[in-house]
C-alpha cells in the first residue's frame, strides 16, 4: 500500500494566559516543550509546520536547526482558528499534493509518533475524512483531516478550531483512535510540575 501523502500542522502561538509564561519554552526531558513536539512531527517522516504567535522570535530560535517550516499568526490573539487556517495555507504551499494534515499541539507531551502513526492508519482503513484522539471522554486533537476538509480548515477563524469540526461531523464523518496518551496537556502551574515528573516514553 502506498503512502498516505501527509503533512503536519503544529500549533504554538498560543499566549499561555493561564500559565503566565510562555509554555512553548518550557523545559522537557532535557529539549523545550515546542522543540521535543516538533521532533515527534519530525520523526514521523512528514513535512511539518510549526505556526508561532506569541513570543514567536523565541520559540523560533528553539526550531532553528530543525527540518520544520515556520509561519507566524501574527493574529493569534483572535483565537486558534487563524493558527490553523494559517497552518494548513502553508503547508499546501509547499506541498500541493497533500492528500491530508494532522493537527497537533505543542502542549501535548504525551504524544508521540506512534500517535501519528495509528492517525494516518485509522484514515487509511477507514477512508473517512476526519479521525480524531478519543481521551477522557472527549474527542479532540491530535486529529485527521483528509483533503476533503480543507476547504473548511482555511476558512476557520477566532475560537472554532478542530474540534469544531469534530463535533459538526460527528455522526457522519468521524472515526476515532483510543489516544489516553493526549489527555494530559499543560496549561497551569499543577501541569508545569507534572510535567517535570513525566519519564521518557519506552
Amino acid at each position: 500500500m502506498r503512502d498516505l501523502k501527509l503533512g503536519i500542522v503544529l500549533l504554538a502561538a498560543g499566549g499561555s494566559q493561564r500559565l503566565g509564561k510562555p509554555k512553548q519554552l518550557l523545559p522537557h526531558k532535557g529539549t523545550s516543550l515546542i522543540r521535543y513536539a516538533a521532533v515527534t512531527a519530525m520523526i514521523s517522516d512528514h513535512p511539518a509546520v510549526a505556526v508561532l504567535g506569541a513570543y514567536a522570535d523565541e520559540v523560533r530560535r528553539e526550531l532553528c536547526d530543525l527540518s520544520i517550516d515556520s509561519v507566524v499568526n501574527a493574529e493569534w490573539e483572535d483565537g486558534i482558528g487563524g493558527s490553523i487556517s494559517k497552518g494548513v495555507a502553508a503547508i499546501r504551499k509547499n506541498y500541493p499534493d497533500l492528500e491530508a494534515v494532522i493537527i497537533m499541539l505543542c502542549d501535548q507531551p504525551g504524544v508521540t509518533h506512534e500517535t501519528i502513526t495509528r492517525l494516518a492508519e485509522k484514515h487509511r482503513q477507514t477512508g473517512l475524512p476526519i479521525v480524531a484522539s478519543s481521551y477522557g471522554g472527549t474527542k479532540g486533537v491530535p486529529a485527521l483531516f483528509g483533503y476533503e476538509m480543507f476547504g473548511e480548515l482555511l476558512a476557520l477563524e477566532g475560537d472554532s478550531g478542530a474540534k469544531s469540526l469534530i463535533e459538526k461531523y460527528d455522526d457522519s464523518l468521524v472515526t476515532l483512535i483510543h489516544a489516553p496518551e493526549a489527555a494530559f496537556d499543560v496549561d497551569t502551574q499543577k501541569d508545569v510540575k507534572q510535567l517535570s515528573e513525566m519519564k521518557a516514553f519506552a
